[in-house]
């Protein structure tokens, strides 16, 4: 038998003896391989959240999603790295991994630019723009960062392994884990799940009434359990005293009222006059219209005064049987009021002399 063939035949007998490893490490190699588009397929269901509300949790739960890629990246993590001698030209990152590092940087500046709750509009674009550049700096960072110290590294955690577990055959100490934690070099998955964890985490929800509140079984799997969708609660209408109140129109100061007798008696003019300003009219004048053949009141107003007029008209509804509206002469803020006779008086009517304005 020749030395190739006695060195292969422990190596063989080796394998022979651990099929469960044999059989893991296929696993965990197969998980590296559809972590990535796990990964993937969970970033786009997510932006497609966050740009159109219930497009994905009216269907199902993204928690799953979720949780299926922790788990596979978890695996992915612990996946032994392939041995094998690198080319010169693939140590290098190349012009494809710039290309996606500015694409990735833009993208992020936009959602943020859209998504961010900032009203200033500058406020809102430097800070997308801010954001978007550390993507790209980033990543330029981790593609441009050598690990000149990984086989001494490696070989470190050989001896301290070797030195803990095999020579010594005790317990790892408190202190020696800490250092085996720290010095074990992991694969740049395990990195992306702990930022997509936390990211998760801090977008989801929080409930401030329930501090210090313990949660049952049943309250944690409900968690991972798809949400329905909201469902409108009936609203009651409201009573018509209710809008009148929201549509309640106050007198304005600013505008003038003229208030004109066409046919009344001078009592009834003074005292409508003051029955206005007690209203909260401040502008009101009055004097005689152009004849004294008036039976009816008469309001002339511009169309945008309309909601003034309506409330003198209330003022004069239960003196007069009619109230003759017709659009006003002038463009001025000013609304004109004829008092002819009122309804319990006679043809005759008493005319007025014009006095100065209140």
């Amino acid at each position: 038998m020749s030395l190739a063939q006695e060195n292969q035949q422990p190596e063989n007998e080796e394998k022979d003896k651990l099929p469960v490893l044999v059989s893991l490490k296929k696993s965990l190699n197969l998980a590296k391989e559809l972590f990535i588009f796990f990964l993937i397929f969970y970033l786009i269901l997510f932006v497609l959240e966050t740009l159109f509300a219930g497009f994905v949790s009216n269907n199902f739960s993204l928690n799953w999603v979720l949780a299926i890629v922790l788990v596979i990246g978890v695996a992915a993590a612990l996946a032994p790295e392939e041995t094998g001698t690198k080319t010169e030209e693939e140590e290098g990152p190349r012009i494809i991994d710039y290309l996606t590092s500015a694409t990735l940087g833009i993208i992020g500046a936009i959602l943020i630019f859209y998504k961010a709750p900032i009203e200033n509009f500058t406020l809102r674009l430097t800070t997308s723009i801010i954001a978007g550049s550390l993507v790209i700096i980033l990543s330029i960072i981790l593609l441009t960062t050598k690990d000149e110290e990984v086989k001494e590294r490696e070989e470190e955690i050989e001896i301290f392994v070797k030195n803990t577990f095999l020579s010594r055959k005790t317990f790892v100490y408190p202190i020696a884990f800490l250092r085996l934690l720290f010095f074990k070099k992991v694969n740049f998955p395990l990195a992306l799940i702990l930022i997509v964890f936390l990211f998760t985490l801090f977008s989801l929800p929080k409930n401030q009434d329930g501090a210090g509140k313990k949660l049952s079984f049943g309250e944690i799997a409900s968690f991972f359990k798809s949400k329905p969708a909201a469902k409108k609660q009936p609203v009651a209408s409201p009573t018509p005293e209710i809008v009148a109140e929201a549509k309640k129109v106050t007198p304005s100061t600013n505008l003038m009222v003229k208030v004109l007798d066409g046919g009344g008696s001078k009592n009834v003019l003074e005292e409508f006059v003051e029955t206005l300003k007690n209203a909260g009219f401040v502008k009101v004048f009055f004097g005689d219209a152009d004849n004294s053949n008036y039976k009816d009141a008469a309001i002339k107003f511009r169309a945008e005064d309309k909601d003034q007029a309506d409330l003198i008209k209330d003022l004069l509804k239960d003196k007069y049987a009619a109230i003759i509206e017709a659009p006003s002469a002038t463009a001025s803020a000013e609304i004109t009021i004829i008092l002819g006779a009122l309804k319990s008086e006679k043809e005759e009517t008493t005319e007025l002399t014009p006095e100065s304005p209140r």
